[in-house]
């Protein structure tokens, strides 16, 4: 295990059935971002410079007010991408963007790490999504390959409060790859105060030369935790050699791909991560990684429900203890975050959802029901209860209490086995397909891959008129094994008259 700074990479964790472990990036501008993964976290040096590709500057927009920042770079010809299996890939080794003033030497580069990197079977497109901002910077949309070479994000970069900027630079580096744009006064159509346009940029002569000790560079410093198993976690640890944990001020975690299986409970071709069991120590059910279950025997929705991946929540370090690595987890509001769809508060208001407080958990989650379509619900998580919990950095234990409510929208008479409005279209290019911002510009913030009714977006929220009520779920995340055992409350001493086959702990109210 090594870490290095100004340079991660990370895969994403699997959560196991009904928890989930926690997992993040370390990043520093302003502050530092603790992150805790129980997964294998490889890191690498970029390799020498090989090879510059020289770019047609298509489009480049960046504004920057008081109140919204963007970014927005396009470069449509025939980019010469690395393969998959090459260290050069981003979904190797990552990939960073620099808007660079060569006049001034002013620069800003944004940190691209491989977790978010996804390529086509042929490794000819990599697509780049971090639609909820988890890395400091604010790139949320990429595209590379296919005769296109698109970026989009919520930060400018650079400050934009000159008179003008002249000349911007824009280099795309991946392993040793680059590609490189220019965008000088022929090119330049507005440039003033909080805003740069520039278009039809030809190639430049060459890429630019590194800006000088004065670039403003986002840095990295990450916590690398491995676990060999969910049940049985073997833990190692690797921290910078300049930091301990109370460097460190914030605490990430983010779900990976589920990996269920078919067959419900015999969760063929799944990875089983828990089980439930009777008196006798019989298995019952194989409980899947990523998998989620819900109500009993009589039950009529397949089983389990996937939960999204690319789901991130944010909580912040405190109390920490230096000396033996030991800290209190607390709740982040969308102030410190910087978005509502990753904090961890409960008096977090919601624009997609007026009136319904709460930081959003995770995408919109889809519940179809083969058995019944017209019973398919759309379920939107939120903090009810600002979430808390502790961690140890030098063994890698944590564990988080994150109440949540469950808002049901009943949308199967209408929308049948989709009941989410799905964010869809050419990359780079999606909208919602229902609901009512249907025809609405969105980004997917969890995997097509997932089924039919993926992906989802809070950009494309169910009609309110579908809600129906709020379940309370006590939510737990944890890094190692979590059990529960239901009492028979149905014999004595139980209430006389108690209902058959009622188990404490799973039920509100006696009967009698």
């Amino acid at each position: 295990m090594k870490s290095l700074t100004r340079k991660r990479e990370s895969r994403p964790v699997q959560p196991a059935a009904r928890e989930l472990d926690p997992m993040g990036v370390a990043k520093v501008k302003c502050r530092r971002w603790m992150a805790v993964a129980s997964a294998l976290l490889l890191s690498k040096a970029l390799s020498a410079r090989a090879a510059d590709q020289l770019i047609p500057g298509t489009q480049l927009e960046l504004k920057s007010t008081s109140t919204t920042e963007k970014l927005v770079f396009v470069s449509r010809g025939t980019p010469s991408v690395p393969g998959p299996s090459s260290g050069d890939a981003p979904t190797n080794g990552g990939a960073t963007l620099q808007i660079m003033n060569p006049d001034t030497s002013e620069s800003f580069t944004f940190d691209m790490p491989s977790v978010h990197w996804t390529a086509t079977a042929g490794g000819t497109i990599y697509r780049y999504v971090d639609s909820l901002s988890t890395e400091p910077g604010g790139v949320k949309v990429a595209l590379v390959g296919g005769h296109v070479l698109k970026i989009s994000g919520r930060k400018a970069g650079i400050t934009l409060d000159e008179p003008s900027q002249g000349t911007l630079a824009v280099v795309l580096t991946a392993g040793s790859v680059r590609f490189c744009a220019r965008f000088d006064d022929g090119s330049v159509t507005e440039d003033r105060p909080g805003r740069f346009s520039a278009r039809d940029a030809l190639p430049p002569g060459s890429c630019p030369t590194p800006a000088p000790s004065t670039t403003t560079t986002t840095t990295t410093a990450t916590l690398t935790v491995t676990t060999t198993s969910v049940a049985d976690p073997a833990i190692t640890t690797s921290v910078p050699p300049d930091c301990n944990c109370c460097c460190f001020g914030q605490f990430a975690f983010t779900t990976g791909l589920p990996q269920i299986g078919t067959g419900g409970c015999a969760n063929t071709g799944g990875v089983t991560s828990g089980s439930v069991t009777d008196d006798t120590n019989t298995t019952l059910c194989n409980l899947a990684a990523g998998g989620l279950y819900f109500g009993g025997a009589g039950v009529g929705i397949p089983l389990p429900a996937a939960i999204p991946d690319m789901a991130s929540s944010i909580t912040k370090v405190a109390n920490c203890n230096a000396g033996n690595g030991t800290f209190d987890l607390v709740a982040t509001t969308n102030a410190d975050t910087g978005s509502n769809r990753n904090c961890s508060a409960a008096s977090v208001s919601n624009p997609e959802y007026p009136g319904k407080l709460g930081c959003l958990f995770g995408p919109p989650l889809p519940i179809p029901n083969t058995n019944s379509p017209a019973t398919s619900v759309c379920i939107v998580n939120r903090v009810s209860t600002n979430a808390s919990g502790s961690s140890t950095c030098g063994n890698g234990n944590a564990a988080i209490d994150i109440p949540l409510l469950s808002d049901i929208y009943l949308t199967g008479p209408t929308d049948g086995l989709v009941p989410c409005p799905r964010c869809a279209g050419p990359t780079g290019s999606e909208t919602c397909q229902a609901g009512p911002n249907a025809g609405g510009s969105c980004t997917p913030s969890d995997s097509a891959t997932l089924g039919g009714a993926y992906p989802t977006s809070h950009d494309c929220p169910p009609a309110s008129a579908a809600f129906i009520g709020s379940l309370p779920i006590p939510f737990a995340l944890s890094t190692g094994t979590q059990s529960t055992t239901a009492v028979d409350t149905s014999d004595p001493p139980g209430p006389v008259g108690s209902q058959p086959f009622r188990f404490c702990g799973f039920c509100g109210n006696g009967f009698g």
